[in-house]
């Protein structure tokens, strides 16, 4: 229930609108101060789990970040305990000090949580600092980062484009004198997706659209895994997906005290082999990917792809062309449950952990 009256609220235009209403301050403030003791009850209630957390009060955009933050710690505390009282009751099955093939990977974690300190020591390395020259965290509009563009049908060109100005006519400005509201201003200026074209030319071939034989994944102790940390393995990485007709794809984003976030952990799955992808360490050359990322007769998987199409052409220029994305399919389908982990035992019989 709290879930769907979340998601009923207002946001972006509409709750800019709703905030001139004195009715809605009122109501939103209250439910803020609200929500805010029950998260500094929660926080103090566990502050065995490594020292109290003091969560701030105030409603401006600092103390917001702040709190979230905050939130973040004390959750990672408490899943650091969860993790340590399994370890200390897990009987793991090992020959050599290795798991027996077949048995499920568990956390080999230490029993005893690192101190709270250990992520924001000041002498901890921020990886995002050998990327400072080409972060930029202004309100500018977002410019591609592609320099070439393989599989291109229209030349790359870096287009800015301009919004239409805005026009309020005598009606609309004595509605927003009336509610006390000011008209919205002009909206920013936006470069064009430089695959806009290719995206919007793409059809799925014949061989893409015929049925095939359903064909079993391997088991996970019968595939490669390759740490792909080098540009020699990201070469011969990019050759083996150059060869393929699929693969998988799927990123973890980092966001804890970074401004927008930057992925540090690329996944990448063909049916012959896996890859995981260091893009803390190869962040500037993963554009290369493109050859077969843009290719539109090689499917690319995805699940729950909207933040992850924006954050490979964010912080890799990465584009898509040809995705096929099993959350949207699942939708399709009207499949009781859309998650990763529903079609996982629906179709793999794997239960997520």
């Amino acid at each position: 229930r709290g879930t769907r009256m979340s998601n009923a609220m207002p946001t972006d235009a509409q709750h800019d609108f709703a905030a001139t209403f004195p009715a809605y301050q009122t109501a939103m403030t209250g439910m803020g101060a609200r929500l805010t003791g029950m998260m500094q009850g929660f926080a103090d209630q566990q502050g065995g789990a490594g020292g109290s957390t003091s969560l701030p009060a105030g409603s401006n955009l600092d103390d917001v970040s702040s709190r979230f933050d905050a939130v973040v710690e004390l959750s990672d505390r408490l899943l650091d305990r969860v993790d340590a009282d399994l370890d200390r009751h897990r009987a793991f099955a090992t020959v050599g000090g290795a798991p027996h093939l077949g048995t499920p990977l568990q956390s080999q974690h230490s029993s005893t949580a690192l101190p709270d300190s250990a992520l924001s020591a000041s002498s901890a390395s921020r990886p995002q600092l050998r990327w400072r020259a080409e972060i930029d965290n202004s309100s500018r509009p977002f410019v591609p980062k592609l320099r070439s563009k393989p599989n291109a049908i229209v030349a790359l060109e870096l287009r800015l484009e301009q919004p239409e100005e805005p026009v309020h006519n005598d009606h609309t400005m004595s509605t927003l004198d009336t509610a006390g509201a000011t008209p919205r201003s002009q909206p920013a200026a936006w470069y064009a997706n430089p695959y806009l074209a290719e995206i919007n030319a793409f059809t799925p071939s014949e061989v893409q659209l015929n049925s095939v034989a359903e064909r079993l994944y391997s088991p996970l102790y019968a595939t490669p895994c390759t740490w792909v940390d080098t540009e020699a393995k990201l070469q011969l990485m990019r050759a083996h997906l150059a060869g393929v007709s699929d693969f998988a794809i799927d990123l973890e984003c980092h966001s804890y005290r970074t401004y927008r976030g930057f992925v540090c952990l690329m996944q990448i799955s063909t049916r012959e082999e896996d890859f995981l992808v260091d893009t803390l360490e190869l962040r500037s050359s993963l554009h290369i990917l493109n050859d077969s990322f843009t290719n539109p007769r090689i499917t690319k998987v995805m699940h729950g792809s909207d933040s992850d199409v924006l954050w490979l052409q964010r912080d890799f220029g990465l584009y898509l062309v040809g995705l096929f994305d099993t959350g949207q399919a699942a939708r399709i389908l009207e499949h009781q449950s859309f998650s990763l982990a529903h079609l996982l035992k629906h179709y793999c019989g794997v239960t997520a952990n």
